[in-house]
């Protein structure tokens, strides 16, 4: 079948949608999703398999306690008894990276205890943490097995009368942080939306800002009236060649020769937004991750804070079997999370799994607001299916390329900012985060605030 005739079909069977498909990422797919924006052409994401679900037990921020159930199995090899209890049921996942502590309630002479999360599972396999303890740091863990995806909870013994542990608790324990209050910063995209009466009225402490046109000046001003300010750079395309964010920080790095005026440098890439990323995204995340690597060492070799921004969302994507996120979080001095949600309890769910390892790390984490209106979308996704006869203008054609109807789905915009919000945003600013990496939040952007 010709080209033209496949673009044919599939612009009909989008409803005559804005959107123009790419023929050669479009050969790459195995699915399509067209998404209709409020007063906006639509466009398509090319996608070579679905966004993966993952499928965690809703889990409180504060502790889980669970009521174990033993099942008690054999051990050949060495002639124990193994006690397992599970964790989560069925084909969900127990997310215990949002703590950092395992209390056991009880006693167990003699045993042994460990965990199992996915892949142990799938061995039918568990990693033995050690003697039992009352309580254990789960940190230590956190390179030796999942604990996003945990499964089972594990007991070595000798006789079951030994096992005496009514309940097993995740929880957070951190050492009080003094009552300072988070601190408040903002991204400006463009230099000539700063006002800093604005900047005073809303206390921002921070100024991520845009290195454009009159950059150096901006800055020293900024400096000079008592905020910290960091260079901001970066765009998608920026991953497959670094030159243009390596000019942009050596114009800090030139700025601070006599006087440090600029006290880091923060890059946007986003790599996500670029056609083929879902189509190739080992590839784009190789690239990304050598990027950030790259700037992250000259940054530091001339003693300036290396920040990224990326999405929450960066914990479901895999980076060498471990969430990509850890490893930005490994490579910088600070992270600022886009947790785009409305609600103020779902901001802090969204972002606890960052904000856990980065305490475990001792690195810095900002989670980012929105503030600006977002349009509502709607989303069609669609399976490209095997090739069948058609008509298109009114003439039979043996081999069409077929699109089968997934879902639908919409997402609120009022869901997504804080725009015209402000009593959820208060609640927000005002909602205790225990984690250490904590460090406060920057609004996007400078038009936001009022």
């Amino acid at each position: 079948m010709g080209i033209r005739a496949l673009l044919t079909l599939l612009l009909t069977a989008l409803l005559s949608a804005d959107a123009v498909p790419d023929p050669e990422l479009l050969s790459q797919s195995r699915y399509i999703d067209v998404v209709s924006v409020q007063d906006a052409p639509e466009y398509i994401v090319y996608l070579k398999d679905l966004p993966k679900q993952e499928n965690y037990l809703p889990t409180p921020l504060e502790r889980v306690v669970f009521k174990p159930r033993w099942k008690f199995y054999p051990h050949k090899a060495s002639g124990q008894l193994v006690a397992v209890a599970e964790l989560s049921a069925d084909q969900q996942w127990f997310n215990a990276a949002i703590y950092n502590t395992l209390s056991l309630e009880g006693s167990c002479e003699g045993c042994q205890v460990a965990l199992a999360d996915k892949i142990l599972f799938s061995k039918q396999d568990n990693y033995i943490i050690g003697d039992f303890q009352k309580e254990i740091d789960l940190d230590p863990l956190r390179e030796k097995i999942d604990l996003r995806h945990l499964k089972y909870f594990v007991v070595l013994l000798k006789h079951k009368e030994a096992l005496q542990l009514p309940a097993i608790t995740f929880k957070n324990r951190f050492v009080p942080k003094n009552k300072a209050v988070p601190m408040r910063s903002v991204w400006v995209w463009n230099s000539q939306d700063l006002d800093t009466k604005l900047l005073h009225k809303h206390h921002i402490a921070r100024v991520y800002l845009q290195l454009d046109k009159g950059f150096e000046q901006r800055a020293k001003a900024l400096h000079e009236e008592g905020f910290e300010v960091y260079g901001l750079d970066g765009d998608p395309n920026d991953i497959f060649d670094a030159k243009r964010l390596e000019r942009s920080l050596e114009r800090v790095i030139r700025l601070n020769t006599s006087e440090q005026i600029v006290s880091g440098f923060q890059i946007d890439v986003e790599p996500h937004v670029l056609n083929d990323f879902d189509i190739d995204q080992a590839h784009h995340l190789d690239a990304f991750v050598r990027l950030v690597t790259t700037l992250s060492k000259q940054s530091h070799h001339k003693k300036l804070a290396f920040s990224l921004v990326t999405p929450f969302w960066y914990d479901t994507l895999t980076y060498k079997r471990r969430p990509l996120i850890y490893t930005l979080i490994d490579l910088t001095d600070e992270t600022v999370l886009m947790s785009y949600r409305s609600d103020p309890n779902s901001v802090v769910r969204i972002s606890a799994d960052e904000l856990a390892y980065a305490s475990f790390r001792h690195k810095a984490v900002q989670i980012g607001v929105e503030l600006m209106p977002i349009p509502d979308e709607t989303h069609k996704l669609f399976a490209l299916g095997a090739h069948a006869p058609c008509i298109i203008d009114q003439q039979l054609r043996q081999e069409c390329l077929m699109l089968r109807p997934k879902t639908t789905y919409s997402v609120k915009g009022s869901t997504l900012s804080f725009y015209r919000q402000p009593k959820q945003l208060e609640r927000l600013l005002r909602t205790p985060i225990v984690y250490p990496a904590f460090q406060g939040f920057v609004f996007h952007h400078m038009r936001g605030l009022h």
